[in-house]
């Protein structure tokens, strides 16, 4: 369902937006990742991600960014007496409402969609659950200069269930992504007016 969603959204974008303000790019950077339900316990972990930009400018300053990255989140999870140290890869395609400045600042905000491609978990001793699509609230502030470099640092929190593991034996425990991400882009932006 949320593929359908993401798709019509995209093509609806693709067609409606002006073209005189486009641009597109690559970005790289780190992952500052954890998982959260509500519980103490949770261990960050550090990865990386790469990806492209597109942007469709509404006008100037206003514009719809969508971004397709390879991205690894991941943290240690408690369970009992074993941490289970876990690290998924994902698609994430972030389609973002973007705001920018004359003076290169710019902030932005929006859903994000992963798509899990793979999952690794050490110290693996007891079921862990996991979704293979999930669903974020990404927001962000950055600077680019008139080259088309530029940084952002983006905070990505998980609104829809990573996974779940069984405590106790008992109980069904529920986790949710964290993320804060810096990254390094080269945005090249065609404005024709």
């Amino acid at each position: 369902m949320a593929r359908i969603v993401f798709l019509s959204v995209f093509i609806f974008l693709f067609h409606t937006l002006p073209a005189q303000y486009f641009g597109f790019g690559v970005k790289a950077g780190m992952n500052y990742s954890s998982y959260s339900n509500g519980l103490m316990g949770y261990q960050p972990n550090v990865f990386g991600h790469a990806g492209s930009i597109t942007y469709f400018g509404i006008n100037r300053h206003l514009g719809i960014q969508l971004e397709l990255e390879f991205a690894r989140h991941g943290g240690k999870v408690p369970v009992g007496e074993y941490k289970l140290d876990v690290k998924q890869n994902y698609f994430s395609v972030p389609l973002l409402l973007k705001y920018k400045t004359q003076s290169g600042f710019f902030i932005n905000g929006g859903p994000q969609f992963n798509i899990r491609v793979s999952q690794y978990i050490m110290n693996y001793k007891l079921p862990l659950g996991s979704s293979s699509i999930e669903m974020s609230l990404a927001g962000g502030i950055g600077y680019r200069m008139t080259p088309g470099c530029g940084i952002e640092a983006r905070y990505i929190k998980g609104i829809t269930n990573t996974g779940q593991y069984l405590k106790d034996n008992a109980n069904l425990v529920n986790f949710k992504t964290n993320v804060f991400q810096v990254s390094l882009f080269w945005l090249l932006l065609f404005d024709n007016d």
